[in-house]
């Protein structure tokens, strides 16, 4: 699908070091994920409890406060990712994930029906029909673990992780306690404030003069170069 974040370093900008998204592929991941694990989630909730998906999106608030409280949550979980993400011990991973979001080249309306698909799929899976199985807690760290973020092998992007699990906690405890369209509002509103942004913003051509980052010192910030006086250009 799209390759991992590209390698930096390279003397000029090389359009062929970029792959270009497969939008066609993108979008059957997102009709997948909209269609695909919401069957498997009513297949399992009529399998397990004799009910169907249906029955499940009725319970609850009134879905306009479940969307009104779905959606302040999702802005304020959205808000804390991109706090955590900014966060200096954060670099080489913000590096990596911009890189990776800004390949996608993703368009407005294509943010919207990408976070619409997996706010709505996954939480009708995950949330309604495998949550009565594991449990709130336990679903939210299988869901968590599926998408990356706990990797023992990755210190920072489980610091990440960890603190999502509760977030995603939350999110079950919504979806038992308010509704299902609370926490599928709020996943929602997430997603789109994490590729919002990165996804206007395109990549940049590389100049031999212009210092890259090095994944391996998160400290360290690049700076531009320095361009020379008129005094200087007056001795050349």
């Amino acid at each position: 699908m799209v390759a991992r974040s590209p390698r930096y370093g390279h003397s000029k900008w090389n359009p062929d070091l970029y792959y270009m998204p497969n939008r066609r592929l993108i979008n059957l991941l997102c009709w997948v994920t909209l269609l695909g694990f919401t069957g498997l989630g009513e297949l399992i909730l009529q399998w397990t409890q004799d009910r169907s998906l249906l029955d499940l999106l009725h319970q609850g608030w009134a879905w306009y406060w479940q969307i009104v409280l779905g959606a302040v949550v999702g802005w304020a979980g959205g808000m804390l990712a991109k706090w955590i993400i900014a966060a200096r011990f954060m670099a080489a991973v913000r590096v990596e994930y911009l890189s990776m979001i800004r390949q996608l080249r993703l368009r407005k309306a294509e943010v919207l029906f990408l976070s619409f698909c997996a706010g709505f799929g996954e939480e009708c899976l995950f949330r309604g029909a495998v949550q009565p199985w594991l449990g709130i807690w336990l679903t939210a760290i299988v869901f968590v673990a599926i998408h990356g973020y706990l990797n023992p092998l990755d210190w920072r992007i489980s610091v990440y992780g960890g603190i999502m699990v509760f977030f995603i906690a939350l999110l079950g405890y919504l979806f038992e306690q308010v509704g299902p369209f609370t926490a599928i509002t709020a996943h929602f509103l997430f997603d789109v404030l994490l590729l919002w942004q990165p996804s206007q913003q395109r990549l940049q051509p590389f100049d031999s003069t212009t210092p890259t980052p090095n994944l391996l010192d998160d400290w360290k910030e690049i700076k531009p170069p320095e361009l020379p006086s008129e005094d200087d250009l007056k001795k050349n």
